[in-house]
């Protein structure tokens, strides 16, 4: 009888431990199929929302249009072995066609081969181009330039220029002792003055042309060797050049108009008076300087050097 009782309860025993083992295998499946099911729908709207949206190129009307596609269009219910494939395949990659009709309309074939319902009015050419579509943008020719001193200095200055846009009053102008700018040559014997740039042309030798300061006649180191006889006296006054590329006065400068100076000014830039310049002339009263003079100051009409040493003295002046 106990034998019967013990074979009863191990029946039970075995029958509640099938019972848990079915559960637990129940539950173990159930989570297994969540799992995969909620990681292939993961994919499945990832891949749809990256494609939600297709460029579409409109090279020829140099705009860019956009069409918006609906995620549930996009979402395919399809077996889960098949799940990666049909997403990566959804979208089919197409070139932009753009057909142009003889009035200069352009229709739009974008991805997924949807053709738009949207036309743009476009100026054609003759030849059925659009406007700058196919035209090349000229490039500026440069013009290497090179500029002589041709005797001022610098000796030699080169920089390039746009031929369209030459601008020679905005180049650098040589400097020379004793004589004045006068322009650009094509020549160093300065005949042949520069009036424009050949057409062609990519070099251009310029040469510096000079001339003497108006009623004076210079040396290469500035100073004054002859006067004019007319329009360098004004009233009796003898004003010399107070430019920088007049530096002094020589003696025997003034022998063609010696009986005509009253008055003589001197400005700041005439450093040099050769010994015996203002002597001979009989009607000279008075002689300036003008203030800053490094070399030479007056007082009463009398010329002195920085030291205080007589230069010159008008004509009434009598040394005691």
């Amino acid at each position: 009888m106990e034998e019967i009782i013990g074979l009863s309860r191990c029946e039970v025993n075995l029958e509640q431990i099938w019972r848990r083992l079915c559960c637990v295998l129940l539950v173990i499946l159930l989570i297994s199929g969540l799992y995969y099911v909620s990681g292939t729908y993961e994919v499945a709207l990832s891949g749809c929302g990256e494609t939600r949206t297709v460029q579409k190129r409109t090279d020829a009307a140099g705009g860019t249009d956009s069409t918006d596609i609906a995620g549930e269009s996009m979402l395919l219910l399809v077996e889960p072995s098949n799940m990666l494939d049909s997403v990566t395949d959804m979208v089919e990659w197409k070139e932009t066609v753009i057909p142009k009709t003889q009035e200069g309309q352009i229709s739009h074939t974008g991805l997924l081969g949807v053709q738009t319902d949207t036309t743009e009015n476009l100026p054609v050419s003759e030849q059925g181009t659009i406007p700058g579509e196919d035209q090349a943008i000229p490039i500026p020719t440069v013009l290497t330039i090179h500029l002589h001193g041709n005797g001022g200095t610098p000796e030699m200055t080169t920089f390039a220029e746009p031929v369209d846009a030459l601008a020679p009053e905005t180049w650098s102008v040589p400097f020379r002792l004793g004589k004045v700018f006068d322009g650009w040559y094509l020549d160093a014997g300065c005949t042949i003055p520069f009036s424009g740039v050949e057409e062609g042309a990519e070099q251009l030798e310029l040469y510096a042309g000079w001339k003497e300061l108006t009623g004076f006649v210079s040396d290469d180191a500035g100073h004054i060797t002859s006067c004019a006889a007319d329009g360098v006296i004004q009233d009796g006054i003898l004003a010399l050049p107070s430019d920088a590329v007049c530096t002094g006065i020589e003696s025997g400068a003034l022998t063609a108009v010696a009986d005509q100076v009253t008055e003589i000014y001197i400005p700041s830039n005439i450093t040099y008076i050769g010994e015996g310049a203002f002597e001979n002339l009989p009607n000279l009263m008075y002689i300036e300087t003008a203030a800053g003079n490094p070399n030479y100051y007056s007082e009463g009409g009398i010329l002195y050097t920085a030291t205080g040493e007589i230069v010159a003295c008008p004509a009434w002046y009598t040394v005691e």
